[in-house]
């Protein structure tokens, strides 16, 4: 199960998966899913943020909204990963990234 993989065969398995070109809907969608189990969310964000492929920097921006501490909220950093993410060239990435709410204050 995606959910069982750590965060490092999780980014295999999905980079695996773009390359072959079959990241389509459904498999987003369990993409999606297994992103939000992770474990450490953060460090599959970092790997998949530089992606040539849109599929996985949007995967990526998943993992950054999971990596946000309830604590600590949205630090600086994260804050400027959501921002280039919003400036991605891509419309997968960037709508997603339009839709991330950050709280006021």
């Amino acid at each position: 199960m995606a959910a069982r993989l750590d965060w490092q065969r999780l980014c295999a398995v999905l980079e695996d998966l773009a390359r072959r070109d079959w990241l389509h809907v459904d498999a987003m969608v369990a993409a999606y899913r297994a992103v939000v189990a992770t474990v450490h969310p953060a460090l599959l964000e970092e790997r998949l943020e530089r992606s040539s492929d849109p599929r996985l920097r949007r995967l990526a921006l998943e993992a950054l909204k999971r990596a946000v501490r309830p604590k600590e909220g949205w630090s600086t950093e994260l804050r400027a990963k959501l921002t280039a993410y919003r400036s991605d060239p891509s419309p997968l990435v960037a709508g997603a990234a339009a839709y991330v709410f950050l709280p006021e204050g």
